[in-house]
């Protein structure tokens, strides 16, 4: 059931979130509007937008200027042009004149929170200034992987995307759906437009295009020629002077050269049809020149890499996310919801750590002071679900483990192997995909890509090493990538090298955490590891790479059930 919504009702929602002034009721009242409502999410974002630039404007603007006199008089002195330009943002005659004076207000002075909300009222909404005449394409964003774009958020999965903007994909790889059923996989670095709902103009990058029977007719506008799709998988690749190359794996497709821009008009342009494992380089020589190249194996994407996709949680009432409910992986290429409840949880069985804060528990926003009356052990092994709760700072070592680690010892001269050991509370199986899955706290002011951390097995054989993980499947760009509960952090009297010393150590200190925290996620191959599919894993060890000095906090570990059992519905 779609939220009806009233759009200054909205606007005073979303001045009260934006102002960290918004009650519980309203919260609740917003959150219900926004997942039900795709217009009023369209408003959020572009008031988030919107609230961003006018910042920026503000901070370069400089300050206030003090009194009537002067404010006006530096008022006065804006650019006519400039708010001829602005004008153009706005259909609402009547709106025109206010974005105007808007803009000679933020680029003269600096009374950014003020007339940020007086100008939000007078446009009829934050998208006419934001997009220009832009409008929502039906082209939807079905996939996403390591995806970041340059100046621009990571668009949600299922989010559509704006005609005619520039949108540069600076890592990963996005898929898009389009309205007929084709589908364009993007790889990084690309930079693409959506010109209409059957063309994707691609400036630079690579795309790989499939369109099933029945979703002919996809056109992949490159500097040099338009791609025109006939059914058909195909490989479209531009490099920075707009060079093409195309390839078809199978079907066909017609390559349209282009009059290039500074050649004779007379220069001639063709049509060529090309065929399964048929391949053409089109390069600037005085106009368009089409050449025959060999097909290359592996240049086309077909899917994007198994990983984590998204994760369920409980919420709190202030919108913070708190137990842990699903996951969602791709394994196989196939899409798998997993329960928590049937996935295979860990046991620690060692723990050294890099700090003596390293225990971190859920909190109340109200209380002012800790109390002290809970143990070591009731901290570490409650509120196991919670994203908020965990050991963290775990010791780490620069060079990943190639030898088996140091769990226990009598000898005073052999330490501890840094990190953290942990059992699966039942074996899990080196599969298709990830294994099993890693969330990690992560304040929003650390790096987004989250804390790399080595994964090694207990016991090492000549096929088996270490992984680096340097990157997660959701990190803080990730839309995916949720706000947690407040915490509050434990210090104790010493760093615990060993399990046994962090039961014994005595709590000193819990204080609330005031930097606001993401949780992350990652899976792990088992194969990576040099597992082989099919092999069983009882045991793993974890360590932070000690890139930095921002520790690995894992909050969560869990392993992924036999694919076969999931597909008998155990």
């Amino acid at each position: 059931m779609i939220e009806s919504f009233n759009k200054n009702d909205l606007f005073e929602l979303l001045d009260a979130l934006f102002d960290n002034q918004i009650t519980v009721e309203q919260h609740s009242r917003l959150q219900k509007i926004l997942k039900s409502n795709p217009a009023a999410r369209s408003e959020y974002l572009a008031y988030n937008e919107l609230v961003c630039n006018l910042n920026a404007m503000n901070c370069a603007a400089g300050d206030l200027p003090n009194g009537p006199p002067s404010f006006l008089e530096a008022v006065s002195k804006v650019s006519s042009t400039s708010s001829a330009d602005l004008r153009k943002t706005s259909k609402n005659p009547i709106a025109e004149s206010r974005i105007a004076l808007a803009a000679c207000l933020l680029l003269a002075v600096g009374g950014f929170s003020l007339l940020t909300h007086w100008f939000l009222k007078q446009v009829d909404k934050p998208s006419d200034f934001l997009m220009a005449n832009k409008q929502l394409s039906d082209v939807r964003v079905s996939q996403i992987s390591f995806a970041n774009f340059f100046e621009q958020l990571t668009p949600a999965v299922e989010s559509k995307l704006f005609r005619d903007l520039e949108y540069a994909l600076t890592s990963g790889k996005i898929e898009l759906g389009f309205p007929t059923g084709a589908t364009a996989i993007i790889d990084a670095p690309a930079i693409f437009q959506i010109a209409d709902d059957t063309r994707l103009l691609l400036t630079t990058g690579k795309c790989s295009v499939y369109a099933p029977p029945g979703a002919e007719g996809l056109v992949v506008d490159t500097p040099m020629a338009n791609v025109v799709d006939l059914g058909t998988r195909f490989v479209v690749d531009v490099d920075q002077l707009g060079q093409t190359r195309v390839q078809v794996v199978e079907g066909e497709a017609d390559v349209r050269t282009k009059r290039l821009k500074g050649t004779s008009n007379s220069s001639a342009t063709e049509v060529i049809n090309l065929h399964e494992r048929e391949a053409r380089l089109l390069i600037n020589e005085g106009g368009t020149m089409v050449r025959p190249i060999a097909f290359e194996e592996g240049r086309y994407v077909n899917k994007l890499p198994d990983r984590i996709l998204n994760f369920s949680t409980t919420i709190d009432s202030l919108g913070g996310s708190q137990e842990l409910t699903s996951v969602s992986v791709q394994r196989g290429n196939v899409i798998l919801n997993y329960a928590i409840e049937s996935l295979i949880g860990v046991d620690i069985t060692q723990f050294n750590a890099s700090s003596d804060t390293c225990i971190i528990q859920p909190s109340s926003t109200n209380h002012k002071s800790l109390p002290y009356e809970q143990t070591v052990s009731e901290l570490v092994l409650k509120n196991v679900a919670n994203l908020s709760s965990g050991l963290i700072n775990i010791g780490g070592s620069v060079e990943p483990l190639a030898t088996d680690p140091i769990l226990s010892t009598n000898e005073s001269t052999i330490a501890i192997t840094p990190g953290m050991a942990i059992r699966f509370q039942r074996p899990i199986i080196n599969e298709s995909g990830p294994d099993f899955v890693v969330f990690e706290l992560q304040t929003i002011v650390n790096p987004e890509q989250g804390d790399p951390f080595h994964v090694s097995p207990l016991r090492f054989s000549d096929n088996l090493r270490s992984l680096t993980v340097r990157a997660y499947d959701i990190d803080l760009n990730s839309p995916e990538a949720k706000t947690l509960s407040q915490q509050s952090l434990v210090r104790l009297e010493r760093i615990p090298q060993s399990f046994e010393e962090l039961f014994a150590s005595r709590i000193v200190e819990q204080r609330l955490h005031n930097i606001r925290s993401k949780v992350l996620a990652v899976g792990v191959d088992l194969s990576d590891l040099g597992y082989n599919q099919g092999d069983s894993v009882e045991g793993l060890f974890l360590q932070d790479a000690l890139d930095d000095n921002n520790y690995f906090d894992p909050v969560f570990i869990a392993g992924f059930p036999s694919l076969t059992q999931h597909s008998l519905g155990n």
